[in-house]
This record gives structure tokens, C-alpha cells and sequence, in this order.
């Protein structure tokens, strides 16, 4: 047995390219010659259920498929019932995996909402020390710039990019979601194809700077587009994801998520680095919904207003750039009014959420319960000054909050 088992080939926490979801982690892969193991750890909200299904396989870097076998301690095509804790482990077993093989796809099969790791290394040395392409670079930063006046000309932006260490079973299109308060476009959607070398590259019609954001499967990617400027991305799907996992979180960066060239490559690539909470919204919503369930609409907006201070000191105090600090106490002004501007529906959405209403409740409560809105209520909007200039338009919230600001009452 003792001989047996030191031919086991294990893999601690095996690096990834990309993946579907973080709900669930690879802890380890244990092969001998007659399974593989894959130890696996979920994260997914506590008395919520997930599922493997029965179809779900491995594929080697060779196109080999090894349909999985097993669950031990889950029930394949069977709810699985987080804890309280919101973590739980389990294995999945599949055929023995030959030694020649580098590296592996998971996969559920191809269907919505199929868990999906790309590029599972068995060889890790190797995989640490890919380099990056040249273009992928962070451009100096200089501190004292301001943040430059956005010029209205309507005209063709340009938006193209790569995306490292594609696959095409990632994904063949992508959405690019535009916020465009000069067109009157909020959230519009334009699809974005994908070559099968991972480039891709889109033209928009826009009148100033505009807030895009791109939907993957492995995240989003937000940055600014102006009439008649490129810009430029190279999306580093590793890194992406690594700062996603909970057992990765700590260990060598591949480099950065996504790096920036052509239109304010700079500033852009300093605003993908802000690791300030700007748009007051907590890691898990019902952590605010719990904060806020019961009261009244002037306690919510205490509530709201008492955390802009505390914000506003800890940009003050980083390091970043002026262009970038000036452009996250707008940010600040532009959440904040969003913030006030939903008083009723953040309200509504915490009661319920708290007191967990069925549908029948829900739409009981929602339609039919009203929430005093004092008047004058909304009048603390004007000293958000901020949002009312030209550089707002930087801000990524700022059509949605034009749009929520222009069904308020006088």
C-alpha cells in the first residue's frame, strides 16, 4: 500500500487560466493509476444549494475527455446544501489522467450556468514562468496631473484588446455594456466578437468620454472610451481570476488583470488598481440591507452620509495620483446620489430581503407599502456639485444616475 501510495502524483492548489465561477475551488488533484482525485472546496452563500452534474468530464491538453465517475460526500445532479459557514468540501473522481499530460479542463458540459475551469496545471514550474507579451506594461504615473476637461465631439471611439491564454470554448462574443449620458444611452448592450486568437476590437459612436464596461465569464473589465481616441486592453484572465479565489488570493501574481494602452492608458490603469470602497455598497448586500432594514427614509440617508467623510479621507490619504483622487470624490458624489435616489427601493429590497418574503409577499409588500419621503428630502443633491460638471462624465455610475435623478420629484 505504502509503495502504492508514493506513486501519487499530487498537486497542491493547482494554478487555473480561467474560470466560469468562483463558487468552487480546486484544493488538490491526487492521480495514481487507477483515479484521479480532485479535492474540492465550495464557496457560495450559506443555505443555498449547488449542483455537479452527472455529465461533467476532464479535458487533457491532448483533447482527451475522462467523464467523471463520482462525487464522495455530494450526490451528482443532486442540490448540495451550503452551511451556515458558506464553505464545504467534497471530491469528484475520474479515470487515471497519463503522466504526459500538463494540463486539464473541468467542465459541466455546455449548458447556462455550467461551472467551467480552463487550464488546470499539473506542471506548475513551468506555468510561473510564462512571461507576459511586451505590450502588457504599466505606464509611469504622473502624481500632480490634473484630471483633464472632457471635450464634447461627437465622433468614433475605438476599443480593442486581447485576451491572454484564450480558449474558444470560453467564450466566441462578449457584451459590452455603454454608459453614455451624452446619447441618452444607459446600459445599451453591443456584441463584441472574438477571434480565435483571443483579439477582438469594436468601434462606438459616442460624444465625450464613455464608461464601457465588457462582460466575461470571469469577471468584468471597465474603462473609458473617447470620439476619436483608442483604447487599448490586454486582459490577463490568471490574474483575474487569481484575485477572485479564496485559495489563491495570497500567492504570486501573474502580473496585473488587465493593462492599459492608447487613450489616458495611465489613469485608466490607476483607476483599475483602487481598492476604495467608492460606491458604498458593502461586500455582501445583505450587510447593508441588515444595517438599514426599518427605518425611516431620513435615518437611511444619515446612514448614507455618515460614511462620505470617512471615504473621502482615505483617498485623500492614498497615493494615488491627483487626476485619480479627483475623479473618485466624484465617484464618491455620483454613489452617493444614487444612493439617496433609491431611498424607496433600498428600503423595500432590505425589508424583504431581511424578513424573507416569499414572491406573493414580496410583490404585496412592494407594490403596495409606501415610504414617506419628507419633503425637502431630496434638496442635500445639490451640494454634490461635482456632478454637475463636464469631468462627471469620467464617472462610470454617472448615466445610470442621471437616469435616476431624472424621475425624482422637483
Amino acid at each position: 500500500i505504502c509503495t502504492i501510495q508514493a506513486k501519487d502524483r499530487v498537486i497542491e492548489r493547482p494554478p487555473f487560466l480561467a474560470w466560469s465561477s468562483n463558487s468552487i475551488e480546486i484544493d488538490k488533484i491526487v492521480m495514481s493509476d487507477t483515479v484521479t482525485t480532485v479535492y474540492i472546496k465550495a464557496f457560495y452563500r450559506p443555505k443555498y444549494w449547488i449542483k455537479i452534474a452527472t455529465g461533467s468530464f476532464l479535458k487533457d491538453n491532448n483533447g482527451m475527455l475522462y467523464p467523471i465517475r463520482k462525487g464522495v460526500g455530494i450526490t451528482l445532479d443532486k442540490e448540495f446544501w451550503m452551511p451556515e459557514s458558506g464553505e464545504a468540501e467534497f471530491q469528484l473522481l475520474f479515470p487515471p489522467i497519463p503522466e504526459n499530460v500538463t494540463s486539464l479542463d473541468f467542465s459541466e458540459g455546455d449548458f447556462d450556468g455550467a461551472y467551467k475551469i480552463w487550464g488546470i496545471q499539473l506542471d506548475k514550474d513551468t506555468f510561473y514562468k510564462q512571461k507576459l507579451p511586451k505590450e502588457a506594461v504599466v505606464h509611469k504615473i504622473n502624481k500632480k496631473a490634473i484630471l483633464p476637461t472632457p471635450k464634447l465631439a461627437f465622433g468614433t471611439a475605438t476599443l480593442k484588446g486581447k485576451i491572454l491564454d484564450y480558449q474558444k470554448e470560453m467564450m466566441q462574443q462578449m457584451k459590452m455594456h455603454i454608459e453614455s449620458p451624452a446619447l441618452n444611452v444607459h446600459n445599451e448592450q453591443n456584441i463584441i466578437k472574438i477571434k480565435e486568437d483571443g483579439t477582438f476590437q469594436a468601434e462606438v459612436k459616442v460624444a465625450s468620454v464613455t464608461s464601457v464596461a465588457l462582460e466575461l465569464p470571469f469577471g468584468w473589465i471597465e474603462c473609458l472610451i473617447a470620439p476619436n481616441e483608442e483604447t487599448s486592453l490586454i486582459i490577463n484572465t490568471k490574474e483575474l481570476c487569481r484575485r477572485q479565489a479564496h485559495l489563491q488570493k495570497k500567492d504570486k501574481t501573474y502580473g496585473e488583470p488587465v493593462y492599459f494602452n492608447g487613450y489616458l492608458a495611465s489613469l485608466q490603469q490607476e483607476l483599475a488598481s483602487v481598492d476604495i470602497d467608492i460606491v458604498l455598497k458593502s461586500v455582501y448586500y445583505m450587510d447593508m440591507y441588515n444595517d438599514i432594514a426599518g427605518k425611516s427614509a431620513d435615518e437611511y440617508k444619515a446612514y448614507v452620509l455618515e460614511r462620505l467623510p470617512s471615504i473621502r479621507k482615505e483617498i485623500a490619504q492614498s497615493t494615488y495620483s491627483n487626476a485619480c483622487k479627483e475623479l473618485l470624490n466624484i465617484q464618491v458624489d455620483l454613489a452617493a446620489t444614487g444612493k439617496i435616489a433609491m431611498t424607496e427601493r433600498e428600503l423595500k429590497s432590505a425589508y424583504i430581503a431581511v424578513n424573507k418574503l416569499n414572491k406573493e409577499q414580496t410583490d404585496d409588500y412592494f407594490y403596495n407599502t409606501r415610504i414617506d419621503i419628507p419633503t425637502g428630502y431630496y434638496d442635500i443633491l445639490k451640494e454634490f456639485t461635482s456632478i454637475n460638471t463636464l469631468k462627471a462624465l469620467y464617472g462610470k455610475y454617472y448615466a445610470s444616475t442621471i437616469y435616476l435623478i431624472s424621475f425624482l420629484p422637483n
